[in-house]
């Protein structure tokens, strides 16, 4: 029963149990485990994630969830593509006031918008891959 238990469970088990399971990705630096634990560990140490005024950004949007927080000068902007399509946010890093990225969910973040992460569009619109999240940062 993928180590759980010895029992029965009331829900099946995914036959991926096998390779895809957290001895596996307590191993690998770019597995979803080891993001939660950057992520748990960025809320402890910045009091912009826990006390930051939250705002809605693209508020119509389907596909992209994107807020702002902001505490004293500070501010945070994360960007949300919850598609298998890559999209085009709208927004640009002028719109947004940086094109530093703090945190992101692909192993090949480069820190900022030049090299391997979020495009820029042809317009200046920052592009999302699928299912890619950033929190950029002033």
């Amino acid at each position: 029963q993928a180590g759980f238990t010895e029992g029965t469970p009331w829900l099946g088990v995914n036959p991926n149990y096998t390779w895809l399971n957290a001895r596996e990705q307590a191993g690998r630096g770019d597995s979803v485990l080891s993001f939660y634990k950057q992520l748990i560990k960025l809320r402890h140490t910045m009091d912009i994630l826990v006390y930051g005024t939250y705002r809605l950004l693209l508020e119509e949007s389907g596909s992209i969830y994107a807020y702002e927080r902001t505490l004293g000068d500070e501010r945070l902007t994360v960007l949300c593509n919850f598609t298998d399509q890559t999209q085009s946010c709208g927004l640009s890093c002028r719109d947004l006031g940086t094109d530093n990225v703090l945190i992101g969910n692909y192993p090949d973040q480069s820190g900022t918008f030049r090299g391997n992460g979020p495009a820029l569009h042809e317009e200046g619109d920052i592009c999302l891959r699928p299912y890619e999240a950033i929190v950029l940062t002033q």
